[in-house]
């Protein structure tokens, strides 16, 4: 037989034992030929049934042996079944397996637990297989028939359908004839119709965007997936709770007309970051509408509170030395009571904080640099007429034993970063304290996106949300372009609000800390490959320690298997703290493929849930290699599993060991190909995951560097799903 490079005929002669007190004509029921033929290349599995002399049977546990060798040990019991009867002598499929078994295996040695149970779906919980339920013969006899207009092997209720008009939006656009509502302009698989139209013209959102020309009504300046003219629509027609404002009327929000300001124009600036232009700021007419005016006593259009470094000495580069500011005055030092924005800008400005400073905000532009060193600063406007915020284009330094509070937002720009004086101390002990943190996207030509880098020992807290936001400008070129958060050596990062992660963000926690969270996990990530909180060195932990949150389920789901952790925005550790209630939700479509209903999942290695905490799945899978439960977890063993690993037999890694895998065994049939190693074959699926039988000698399951009866031996006695 080792002689034959394909098989054509393999014919196994299997008896069927019942056990002492079955049912049953003497002991044995039938003898049937198990039999494989192949039609050239390609391979036909058929499968065997089980009948007596008289009334069906239904196969729920039998002994499988060989005339000669013994291929495979499994207990099965046998029952008569009249015809039409239901229950576990259903079988709607004829597979031998009763339609109630095919949904679920049940407990362990239950009448359930069975060769191939479980492996069917039941989508409509009418406890029928949807292959039966899509067939037009009505073989399992309910006299209903589900359509399938796409052809997916899932009764079409079950598929997405946006408008619940009964037809799957693959469907409804497959069969569109150019009508608005059912087009998908977008290719996101959902009719126009269902995306978001703030405006109400027919057109979705993002098409409209997409098409613009660059007019003020379509254009999107601010990248947010919304046209400038909802954001600046006082109704808020796109409903997420923000408008931009218009002080100077062109149709352009604010915030875009200070983010593209030429250098040097006034007007357009915004040297107290309080996202007003300047040239707002300081009319008296007020047309921002907030109710302060900035004081302009030199008329040069900028707000008199604004102190510019202006580097005149030329001794030092120290935050004390008067001459180097702006009409010689040290902002936030000379008189705390009237606080100053601080303006650092001009190519190569290299400032060195060395007293304490109290100021409202502070702008650090391109190419320039402050190093915290020898001083505390403090950004907070006690008179509420600023918003103590501080804007990094440039490269912002925080010493040992430094710190940086600011009471608004630490916004980090496309090019700016916020990082340790030192990264390689390893005992640098510096502080962030910001009310909330944006760290944007940018591209190449900006710098790339910003950076926040916590090493050594240093700590953030935010008191508000962390927001990585996402360009629509980033570069795809790893974390060159993206917002990037790097939380190494024993770094911590306390996030009191939100952390949100949107687009491409890069995100990398290998400290030995904990990321300690009190709001929810928004991880509206679509590129896995830049999200690295698994194969880390440090402890990757997320700990969850708010009261109630949710934690976005951003993963492909690919079953309770170790590939699953690749790759997948997969967590190393996740903690729940004592008496927290977390909810595992899917609201967000990572994977992009057009669906969002709990079709992704969140993987973790090890899974802690403290005293009292209590994880909720919403139906959503959570896959874990290793389980700390001192709370609840009322879906553990139905939406909550724990990863298994994957058998060598399952050939081509779709978690069970069927015909499949033993076409694929047959087919290979010979000797392996040169060179060959003799030695156990890989425990893992991943090494099979190309489905090629040839490479490697993945058929070779014994070992011996040779596919052949053994190994035959080895896939039957395999044969099912593998174990959870």
């Amino acid at each position: 037989m080792k002689a034959f490079a394909k098989i054509l005929s393999v014919a196994l002669a299997i008896q069927f034992t019942l056990a002492a007190g079955e049912k049953g004509t003497g002991d044995t029921l039938v003898s049937r030929a198990f039999t494989v033929t192949s039609n050239t290349d390609s391979l036909i599995a058929r499968a065997f049934t089980v009948t007596s002399n008289t009334d069906s049977l239904v196969a729920r546990a039998f002994t499988v042996t060989s005339n000669t060798d013994s291929l495979v040990s499994r207990a099965f019991t046998a029952v008569n079944c009249e015809e039409g009867a239901g229950g576990l002598c259903a079988d709607c499929n004829s597979n031998d397996i009763p339609d109630e078994c095919e949904l679920d295996c049940g407990a362990d040695g239950g009448p359930c637990d069975i060769a191939g149970c479980g492996m069917s779906d039941d989508c409509n919980s009418n406890g029928i297989p949807d292959d039966c339920d899509i067939d037009p013969m009505d073989p399992d006899g309910n006299e209903q028939v589900s359509d399938d207009c796409n052809e997916n092997a899932i009764p079409d209720e079950c598929d997405p359908d946006c408008d619940d008009d009964g037809i799957p939006d693959e469907c409804e656009i497959a069969g569109c004839t150019g009508e608005p509502e059912c087009s998908d302009c977008n290719g996101n698989g959902v009719p126009d119709e269902c995306d978001p139209d703030c405006d109400q013209d027919g057109n979705p959102d993002e098409c409209e965007i997409s098409e613009c020309a660059g007019a003020p009504e379509c254009d999107d300046c601010n990248g947010n997936g919304i046209p400038d003219e909802c954001d600046l629509d006082p109704l808020d027609p796109d409903g997420d709770g923000e408008v931009s404002g218009d002080c100077n009327e062109n149709g352009i929000p604010d915030e875009c007309d200070i983010a593209d300001c030429p250098p040097g124009d006034a007007f357009c600036g915004d040297c107290n970051v309080n996202e007003i232009p300047d040239g707002c700021d300081v009319d008296p007419l007020d047309p921002d509408g907030n109710g302060q005016v900035s004081l302009d006593l030199d008329l040069d259009g900028v707000p008199d509170e604004c102190v510019e470094w202006d580097g005149e000495s030329k001794e030092n580069d120290l935050w004390s030395t008067a001459v180097n500011w702006e009409d010689d005055v040290v902002p936030g030092v000379v008189d705390p009571a009237t606080l100053e924005s601080v303006v650092i800008a001009g190519a190569g400005a290299n400032v060195i904080l060395d007293v304490n400073a109290d100021i409202d905000s502070l702008l650090l532009d391109s190419d320039t640099s402050l190093h915290v060193t020898d001083g505390d600063l403090l950004v907070l406007d006690p008179t509420d007429t600023f918003e103590g915020n501080v804007l990094v284009r440039g490269d912002l330094q925080i010493g040992d034993g430094h710190s940086i509070s600011a009471a608004g937002e630490v916004t980090i720009g496309p090019g700016g970063i916020c990082h340790a004086e030192d990264p390689n101390d390893l005992l640098l002990n510096a502080t962030l304290e910001a009310g909330s943190i944006t760290v944007q996207g940018g591209s190449l030509e900006q710098g790339g996106g910003g950076s926040l880098i916590l090493s050594g020992l240093m700590g953030a807290v935010v008191q508000g949300d962390l927001h990585m936001q996402t360009s629509d400008e980033d570069d795809d070129k790893g974390c060159d372009a993206p917002p990037d958060l790097n939380i190494t050596d024993s770094a911590e990062l306390n996030v009191q609000g939100d952390l949100i992660l949107t687009g491409r963000a890069c995100v990398r926690h290998d400290s030995s800390m904990a990321v300690l969270l009190q709001g929810d996990f928004d991880n509206f990530s679509t590129d896995p490959d830049i999200f690295e909180w698994f194969d880390v060195e440090g402890s990757g932990e997320l700990q969850m320690n708010g009261t109630i949150q949710t934690i976005e389920a951003a993963g492909e789901d690919r079953g309770p298997w170790p590939i699953g952790l690749e790759d997948n925005f997969a967590l190393k550790t996740l903690t729940l703290d004592a008496g927290t209630i977390v909810e595992v939700v899917d609201t967000f479509d990572n994977q992009q493929d057009g669906v969002i209903a709990c079709d992704e999942a969140l993987y973790v290695g090890t899974l802690n849930v403290g005293p009292g905490a209590v994880l909720l799945t919403d139906g959503c899978r959570v896959y874990y290699n290793e389980l700390i439960n001192e709370g609840a977890v009322p879906d553990l063993g139905i939406h909550v599993l724990e990863i298994g690993g994957s058998i060598p037999a399952d050939l081509n890694c779709n978690g069970k060991v069927d015909a499949f895998d033993l076409a694929l065994l047959l087919g290979s049939w010979a000797p392996c190909p040169k060179p060959c190693t003799p030695g156990s074959p890989p425990d893992t699926c991943p090494a099979h995951s190309s489905g090629d039988p040839t490479e490697a000698c993945p058929a070779d399951l014994s070992g011996d560097c040779d596919v052949e009866a053994f190994d035959l031996a080895i896939l039957l006695g395999s044969w099912g799903p593998a174990p959870q």
